[in-house]
């Protein structure tokens, strides 16, 4: 009996010594902390709204994992809603508050990605860009990687891009883009379809 005592004793010793090292461990070495998640988050939703009330910007994914010290949320599947006409740091911000009800939108989304503090999300493979704009000249856009920046509302990548619009189709690669003013400049190796017919 008194074996199994001691055994029992030296089991609970070493079990507790191994999670007092583990503890210990954790706290020595931050790399391995900051590599840790502070928040994780399952179907992961944020809005935003101007001052009238107005819903203008809707952030999803399907999983969001949240990094403080590196002032990043990392999401998986992640979408945007975008109404760039009710967002106030627009410059094209309605005037006619009617107008706000039923105005144009943008939805993106991506495989993976990532936002930060500073109003910018990175969006990682199968990224697509719809404009649901009753006058959208651009109306889809595609490629690997897209950047966006919320306070000047430009868009950006350096990979390969596929943009589709009214009677025409282009791909490049490279672009620098704004959301707001509909200005999209492409980089390099454009290939253009025109398949409408071209008033002069």
């Amino acid at each position: 009996m008194m074996k199994y005592v001691c055994l029992l004793i030296l089991t609970l010793f070493s079990f507790f010594c191994y999670h007092w090292y583990s503890a210990q461990k954790d706290v020595q070495d931050p790399e391995r902390a900051e590599a840790q998640p502070n928040f994780i988050a399952t179907n992961f939703t944020t809005y935003r709204y101007n001052q009238l009330g107005y819903l203008y910007e809707i952030i999803h994914a399907d999983h969001a994992e949240t990094y403080i010290s590196a002032d990043l949320i990392e999401m998986t599947y992640p979408s945007l809603t975008y109404y760039p006409a009710r967002d106030p740091s627009s410059k094209k911000v309605l005037k006619n508050t009617g107008n706000l009800q039923d105005s144009d939108y943008w939805h993106i989304k991506a495989d993976s990605g990532s936002f930060n503090s500073k109003d910018s999300i990175n969006l990682r493979n199968n990224v697509k860009a719809q404009n649901y704009s009753t006058e959208a000249f651009i109306s889809s856009i595609e490629s690997g990687y897209l950047e966006l920046d919320f306070t000047t509302n430009e868009v950006r990548t350096p990979e390969i891009v596929y943009i589709n619009g009214k009677d025409f189709s282009n791909s490049c690669k490279g672009l620098n883009g704004n959301l707001d003013t509909k200005y999209f400049e492409l980089m390099e190796n454009c290939h253009a379809i025109y398949t409408g017919t071209v008033n002069r």
